[in-house]
């Protein structure tokens, strides 16, 4: 299912790395199905963070305010400390292209833009986006409420919060750095 030249929904990715991206990642960020996994993960986050606001047993709103601002800045400084390359994931590992950008020129280039300080520069933008995405609906419905936010950590606040964080955002950065590296490809031919 590797793109081609006939395959012009997967014309998102660049020539050079045809047959040198694992095929589960094309499939994810195909136009349609990208928009539809971001939304996914967007509500996915929001009903993790929000739910909690709907009443008693689980409030704990300023758990949740300080996750939801500081949560995707968490995961952009694990990005950037530890970068993503697409060739250590268990897809690369199914479709048999486990270390590629050790043997192959174009999957290095790739990793090395993925580990660039431009990549990392992106990141915190978008850590600054999905925080003021997550933190402002918060702030909105505190204040809405007219309840003074209650500060309790328990068992569901370490559920939800790992969820959130390594779920949705997660997966959210991963799409939108990988998306980023393929378009940034093609701007450095």
């Amino acid at each position: 299912m590797a793109a081609n030249k006939r395959d012009k929904k997967y014309a998102f990715v660049p020539e050079a790395l045809w047959g040198k991206f694992p095929n589960s990642w094309i499939l994810m960020l195909e136009g349609s199905t990208r928009i539809v996994g971001e939304l996914t993960m967007l509500f996915v986050a929001f009903l993790i963070l929000y739910a909690t606001l709907l009443g008693p047993p689980h409030r704990s709103e300023w758990a949740y305010l300080l996750t939801a601002s500081l949560g995707p800045a968490v995961v952009a400084v694990w990005y950037i400390m530890i970068p993503f390359n697409p060739y250590r994931s268990m897809s690369a590992v199914r479709e048999g292209m486990k270390n590629l950008d050790k043997r192959d020129q174009d999957a290095k280039k790739l990793v090395a833009l993925l580990n660039s300080s431009e990549a990392r520069h992106f990141l915190l933008r978008k850590a600054w986006t999905l925080s003021l995405l997550f933190f402002a609906p918060m702030v909105i419905i505190s204040v809405v409420m007219h309840a003074k936010p209650i500060w309790r950590f328990g068992a569901d606040c370490v559920v939800r919060i790992s969820i959130f964080i390594f779920v949705s955002l997660f997966v959210l950065f991963r799409m939108e750095l990988l998306r980023w590296a393929l378009k940034r490809w093609e701007s450095l031919r």
